[in-house]
């Protein structure tokens, strides 16, 4: 028994270009950044966009411990104080315009957003690629000597 093809209805049009975006959310309080990943994933959802996470990171303890008495008098009580700081990773694939709409969700007070676009770890997919059938006449990197400058003779002059 055959099952019919599935339809791919959440795909991006052929002449648009999905990008691998990741988005960071930083925060030290962990409500406020739960119910924003919470709201980016099902914005995302609703465009029908393939999403990866939100992906928990380790917690980072910033810790300060100082003595009470300002005099350094007295007996040796100590204040330790303690900040945390929370953060969450979300991918994307998606054209650039949709992921526009779903970024522009109110975010909640104390909770920072960083968007990068990974699209140079496709090209150096590629490039891998190319370099396995032996076609890297067709795709050309930079080298370090194109980002330096060095090897130009006539520098020197």
């Amino acid at each position: 028994m055959s099952f019919p093809p599935k339809k791919d209805a959440g795909a991006a049009p052929a002449d648009e270009a999905v990008h691998r975006i990741r988005i960071t959310l930083t925060s030290r309080n962990v409500q406020n950044l739960e119910k924003v990943c919470a709201d980016l994933k099902k914005a995302s959802l609703d465009q029908k966009l393939h999403v990866s996470g939100p992906v928990r990171l380790p917690t980072k303890k910033l810790t300060i411990t100082t003595r009470k008495a300002p005099s350094g008098e007295g007996t040796n009580t100590w204040d330790r104080f303690e900040m945390r700081i929370h953060k969450r990773l979300i991918d994307l694939h998606a054209p650039s315009d949709v992921v526009k709409k779903v970024t522009s969700i109110p975010i909640e007070p104390g909770v920072e957003v960083d968007v990068t676009i990974n699209d140079r770890c496709e090209l150096l997919k590629e490039h891998s690629r190319a370099i396995s059938f032996g076609t890297t006449d067709r795709l050309r990197l930079p080298s370090i000597w194109d980002l330096t400058g060095a090897g130009h003779e006539d520098s020197f002059v």
